[in-house]
């Protein structure tokens, strides 16, 4: 999921949990007169609870995801730059034993016969 999808999601889960704790502010279940419609409203909003839950682990999910997948990236990138740095360490010990090599061709070259 795209970061502008995961901003979006985490609008519309700032809307639905702010809907949800109106459900339970003091004194909402005295504006129902029955104990039937207060227990309805009851089930309505648990069920609602239920559905900011969801939405919210799923979000969760995904954010998860994306990072796992930024993680395994970042330690390819690592493994590459490993990869690279012993490529180089490499090149400067030939180049070194090459320096060893032709200082003692300099000097075998500049003695006398």
């Amino acid at each position: 999921m795209q970061v502008l999808n995961v901003q979006r999601a985490l609008v519309f889960y700032q809307q639905i949990k702010q809907r949800e704790t109106q459900l339970y502010i003091e004194g909402i279940l005295d504006r129902f007169g029955s104990e039937a419609d207060k227990n309805r409203f009851k089930k309505a909003r648990s069920q609602y609870s239920i559905y900011v839950e969801t939405v919210e682990l799923d979000i969760a999910s995904v954010i998860v995801r994306e990072l796992e997948k930024l993680r395994n990236d970042f330690e390819s990138g690592i493994r590459d730059l490993d990869k690279a740095i012993d490529d180089l360490d490499a090149t400067v010990d030939l180049l070194n034993a090459l320096a060893s090599v032709l200082g003692i061709l300099a000097k075998i070259i500049t003695l006398p016969v």
